[in-house]
């Protein structure tokens, strides 16, 4: 999925000049696995360096429109 923009005035946030675009990777993981993929990749992408990127993660109440259920419970 490719992102592009703010949504916002970029300096109205930022006062300097951003990309535009990004790269937005959205994965759907059960709790535990989160911390470990999350740790791989930081540490693949050299996400704690500083303009490197983010990363976070977020709760999933409810989901629609998986075409694929290997075996999870929804």
């Amino acid at each position: 999925m490719h992102g592009h923009g703010a949504g916002v005035p970029i300096d109205y946030y930022f006062p300097l000049i951003i990309e535009p675009q990004k790269d937005i990777v959205m994965i759907l993981t059960p709790k535990d696995n989160v911390t470990a993929i999350m740790d791989k990749i930081i540490a693949d992408l050299e996400l704690y360096k500083e303009g490197k990127g983010v990363i976070f993660a977020l709760p999933v109440v409810k989901i629609s429109g998986l075409i694929e259920n290997k075996g999870v419970r929804v």
